[in-house]
């Protein structure tokens, strides 16, 4: 993914279309220049890709948001989404297959 495409990915995923990515090294990459600009990735929904399906996984999804969450402080939501990000990586990564992510950034100040 080039800076170009991180930045019109970053602004696709501000709205409620969201910004598709191919594979869990570019997911990786994606969330760190979110953060860079001030930003987390608050939602994720994957999909194995299987031939020509795309077989949603629920199991490796982030969904943020919740009353309790919207108490957090900006680092607080950071880690917890970073970590679950960290999570979900790891775990597309040991089953070896190939996986789409659709995601959806928030604002860290809001």
């Amino acid at each position: 993914m080039s800076e170009g495409d991180l930045i019109i990915g970053f602004e696709a995923a501000l709205t409620g279309k969201g910004h598709a990515i191919r594979g869990a090294g570019e997911l990786s990459r994606f969330a760190r220049y979110a953060v860079s600009r001030g930003h987390l990735i608050c939602n994720v929904e994957t999909y194995e890709l299987r031939g020509n399906l795309e077989v949603p996984r629920i199991d490796l999804g982030l969904y943020q948001g919740s009353a309790e969450e919207t108490k957090l402080s900006a680092d607080e939501r950071a880690g917890r989404s970073m970590l679950r990000l960290g999570e979900i990586i790891e775990d597309c990564e040991a089953e070896g297959a190939g996986f789409l992510f659709q995601v959806w950034i928030d604002c860290l100040a809001a």
